[in-house]
């Protein structure tokens, strides 16, 4: 999608993609170079502009959106440099059955080197679809080894980031 397309669309109510895992409904907030960033119920979700396909925008307007911007919202110029500002943040990358997660320990020319639970991840930049950060959920530390996941948003103003990494990474 071009971007001064997508600029027309800041501040809407839109939906990336029509259908399937990828696909999300959330307020257009900010557009770099090669990625998009759009508020959702369930926090900010950064999008390769690479691999949308669609924008559906609701006239009726009677989409809302309860969240608010986060305090430290990283606006870079390019995807790239935007998951390079996060480095040894929690990340998820992708959605669905594509979803992989864990700390970003470094991002090298074409892949991003991932680490969860002993597992050392490489996910080349090329295939990724988009990016959420701080994604551990705050109960996470009263869990046994084997972490469960919820779609908490991390927009929470009052919330702590480090609250929201495994125990075993504060």
């Amino acid at each position: 999608m071009s971007k001064d397309f997508t600029k027309e669309l800041l501040g809407k109510v839109i939906q990336v993609d029509r259908n399937g895992p990828e696909s999300r409904i959330g307020k257009l907030f900010h557009v770099g170079d090669d990625y998009i960033a759009i508020l959702t119920n369930e926090g900010v979700v950064y999008y390769n502009s690479h691999h949308i396909k669609s924008f559906t925008e609701n006239v009726k307007d009677d989409r809302k959106i309860n969240a608010e911007v986060p305090k430290g919202f990283k606006k870079p110029c390019n995807l790239k440099e935007l998951i390079k500002s996060s480095q040894y943040e929690w990340i998820q990358i992708n959605r669905g059955p594509e979803t992989v997660e864990g700390v970003l320990a470094s991002l090298e020319d074409d892949f991003v080197v991932l680490v969860n639970c002993g597992e050392i991840i490489r996910v080349a930049l090329f295939h990724i679809k988009n990016v959420r950060f701080s994604y551990m959920a705050k109960s996470v530390n009263n869990q046994s080894s084997s972490s469960s996941i919820s779609d908490e948003s991390s927009s929470s103003s009052s919330s702590d980031e480090s609250s929201f990494r495994p125990s075993h990474l504060s």
